[in-house]
């Protein structure tokens, strides 16, 4: 119950929508986006930007095309408290972001012209930053940000949720005019998302890719691939766990008939008493069986009761430490009506051979 619950409650769909909140195509500059780069490498592919103006309007006469959203920024050597390095991609914060950055921000501040005057940039609560880096991100806190041989010292000014629907890389925000003065380049444009008209992505998609020369370093993709890779994400996890879960159940069941069968073989005396006085064979059948379905009716309550409490446990714990992110507990309606079947054919078929093995040993009519 519990394990069903949580994989219930992960939606590799509403997953991969977090990536394409404004479209279904994902345009790229890099071999496989900006963060299979270093900044040095992402800057020298910037300088001769091939996300540029007259790409985005061709992509928006194509029939089908609703809209174009550009995203810019670039990749930093990011500098953290606790002496690591690491190649971030970092997205230019501007007055259009502010609006987005402001609901979702937890703590600290949004404003512009404040990050600007200080120095200042916005980071998002993510948990990279914990685990991998062993970094508790807090409010005035200063990194340094790189590029080659240029550097600059900043301190963080906002922490914003890191499930913000933002789209792009969401990681670090960064004001242009401090982006500027470390950075050679004039387009920062680094993802294109494009929206687009129903189940027409895969054709949208051929259409682009003839626009983009082969060997243009830029990667394509579309919100089903990511619905299709988390899928496929989300079945390496559950694998493994259903098996696990399957294997302590075997042994559950075998408990469960150890159970049953000691209790008809101590009340073999007691059994045979009722059929003396007067018991029928078709009373002692509707006996069991109505003992079996009280076993089977409390398996199921019990397992319901704990079940969907340590479910929801797990989903609101994991919710926030999971790779799958955010998830909203759902109750395992179809597993939770296969184990219940399962259930009830284990203990049909038990009280039948039960009473098919006192007819044997009575001799009794049932």
């Amino acid at each position: 119950m519990a394990s069903s619950a949580y994989f219930n409650s992960i939606d590799p769909v509403e997953m991969a929508r977090r990536s394409f909140p404004y479209g279904e195509i994902r345009l790229e500059l890099g071999d496989y986006g900006p963060q299979s780069h270093n900044s040095e490498q992402y800057v020298e592919l910037q300088k001769s930007n091939l996300l540029t103006d007259d790409l985005i309007a061709s992509i928006k006469n194509i029939h089908g095309v609703q809209g174009v959203k550009a995203y810019q920024g670039t990749v930093l050597n990011v500098h953290v408290p606790t002496g690591d390095v690491e190649p971030i991609v970092s997205d230019v914060y501007s007055k259009n972001t502010q609006k987005i950055v402001e609901e979702y921000l937890i703590e600290g501040t949004a404003d512009l012209s404040e990050l600007i005057s200080n120095n200042g940039v916005i980071i998002a609560n993510d948990l990279q930053w914990k685990e991998i880096f062993g970094w508790d991100v807090a409010l005035g806190d200063e990194i340094s940000l790189e590029i080659g041989e240029k550097k600059i010292q900043v301190k963080v000014m906002g922490i914003v949720d890191a499930n913000i629907p933002y789209g792009g890389y969401d990681t670090l925000f960064i004001p242009l005019e401090m982006l500027d003065t470390i950075t050679p380049v004039e387009n920062f444009n680094y993802q294109l998302i494009i929206d687009t008209d129903d189940n027409e992505w895969d054709i949208l998609k051929e259409e682009i890719q003839k626009m983009i020369s082969p060997n243009a370093r830029l990667y394509i993709s579309t919100f089903n691939d990511w619905v299709e890779a988390y899928n496929e994400k989300l079945l390496n996890y559950r694998m493994p766990v259903y098996v696990f879960v399957m294997f302590i159940g075997v042994f559950g069941i075998i408990n469960l008939l150890n159970t049953l069968i000691t209790n008809v073989l101590t009340r073999k005396r007691e059994l045979g008493v009722l059929q003396a006085v007067g018991l029928s064979g078709k009373q002692l059948s509707n006996m069991l069986l109505m003992e079996g379905l009280f076993y089977t009716i409390c398996v199921l309550i019990l397992s319901i009761l704990f079940g969907t409490v340590l479910g929801y446990l797990l989903c609101t714990v994991f919710s926030s430490m999971s790779i799958f992110g955010r998830v909203t507990y759902h109750f395992p309606i179809v597993e939770m009506f296969i184990y219940f079947i399962l259930m009830f054919v284990v203990q049909t078929l038990f009280s039948r051979l039960t009473i098919k093995q006192i007819k044997k040993q009575s001799g009794a009519r049932i």
